[in-house]
C-alpha cells in the first residue's frame, strides 16, 4: 500500500488528454495499479488470519467447545477453500504438497492438539467478498460485524458512511479493472484506494484480533457460545500522526501528544511498548490525518 501511494502521484498515470482513450497508457496502469491494490487487501486478510488463528491453544479451549460456525470454517471451509486454490499451483508436484500441508491442518481438528489450516476463512472462489468479511467474523461470534467495523473506521479518521457499501465498490472497482475492456479508474479513486483498504485493513485487524482473543479468554465458560456485541467499544486507540517532521504519539481523544519521536522505527517501539496487549489498535497518519499504517499489539 505504501508504493501504491507513492506509484499514485506518478505522473505517467495522468491521462493525456481530457478523454482516456483505448490507447492511452495510462488508463492501462491505472486499472492495473487497482488490481494489484485490491489483491494486496486479500493477500493481507490470508496471512494475518492465518496469523491470529495461531494464537488458539488447545488448553484453554478444546476443538469441540469452539463456535460452531468456526469449527466449520476449520474444517469444511478449509476444504473447500482448498479444492479451488490447489489450482492455482504450478504443477502436480506443487499441488500434492500444497494438499498435503492443508489437509495436515485439517486433519488435527480431531485430535487435542489442534491447527487451523491459513484457507479456513478464505473463499472457494476469485475474490474476497463482504460477504466473506461477514462470515469470517460471525464465525468468531461477532455480532453485527460490518457495523463494529465501520466504528473503528470512523474512530481512526476514516470518515465514509455505509463501509460496506463502499467495499462492495471497491470490490467492483476491482473486478471491472480486471475484467472490462472498456474500465478507467479515474487518479482520484486510484489516490483513495490504498486509504481506504488501509482503513478497512487496520479495522478488520481490529476487530478481528480481539474476537479471538475473547474466545481464548472464555475458555470453557458457560458463556463461551455467547455473541460477542459491541465489540469495536473494547479497542483501545492510540495514534502516530506525522506532521513532515516529527511523529507523535496520542491517545484517542487528546491533541497532547504523549511523546514525540525523530524517527518512525522509535515512534512504534515505543507507542507498541505502552499498550495494551491484544486491546490496542495503533494507527499511523500522514499529514492530512489519513491512515498509512497500523499495528495491532499482539
Amino acid at each position: 500500500m505504501h508504493a501504491l501511494i507513492e506509484a499514485s502521484q506518478e505522473s505517467a498515470l495522468i491521462p493525456k488528454g481530457p478523454i482516456s482513450g483505448d490507447r492511452d497508457p495510462s488508463r492501462l496502469m491505472r486499472n492495473g495499479l487497482a488490481v494489484v491494490a485490491y489483491s494486496s487487501f486479500e493477500d493481507f486478510f490470508a496471512t494475518r488470519t492465518g496469523e491470529v488463528l495461531e494464537s488458539f491453544d488447545a488448553t484453554l479451549v478444546a476443538f469441540d467447545q469452539l463456535p460452531e460456525k468456526l469449527k466449520e470454517a476449520a474444517t469444511v471451509g478449509a476444504l473447500r477453500a482448498l479444492g479451488f486454490r490447489m489450482n492455482f499451483e504450478p504443477d502436480a508436484a506443487s499441488k500434492r504438497s500444497y494438499i498435503q500441508l492443508h489437509a495436515a491442518s485439517i486433519a488435527t481438528t480431531s485430535s487435542s492438539g489442534y491447527k487451523f489450516s491459513s484457507l479456513s476463512f478464505m473463499p472457494s472462489s476469485s475474490n474476497l467478498s463482504d460477504e466473506d468479511l461477514e462470515r469470517c467474523l460471525k464465525a468468531l461470534l461477532v455480532e453485527g460485524p460490518w457495523l463494529e467495523l465501520e466504528k473503528i473506521t470512523s474512530r481512526i479518521g476514516y470518515g465514509v458512511v455505509g463501509l460496506r457499501q463502499r467495499f462492495k465498490q471497491l470490490a467492483s472497482q476491482r473486478h471491472e479493472a480486471a475484467h472490462a475492456a472498456h474500465a478507467d479508474i479515474s487518479v482520484a479513486d486510484l489516490r483513495q484506494l490504498p486509504h481506504d483498504l488501509l482503513a478497512i485493513s487496520a479495522a478488520f485487524d481490529a476487530i478481528f484480533s480481539r474476537a479471538v482473543d475473547e474466545i481464548l479468554t472464555r475458555g470453557h465458560s458457560v458463556d463461551a457460545q455467547k455473541k460477542i456485541s459491541l465489540i469495536a467499544e473494547s479497542v483501545e486507540l492510540c495514534f502516530i500522526d506525522f506532521d513532515g517532521k516529527k511523529y507523535s504519539e496520542k491517545v484517542e481523544g487528546k491533541d497532547r501528544a504523549r511523546k514525540r519521536y525523530d524517527s518512525v522505527e522509535e515512534a512504534w517501539r515505543g507507542a507498541l511498548g505502552r499498550s495494551l496487549k491484544g486491546k490496542t489498535l495503533l494507527v499511523m497518519r500522514d499529514e492530512k490525518q489519513r491512515p498509512v499504517d497500523w499495528r495491532m499489539s499482539d
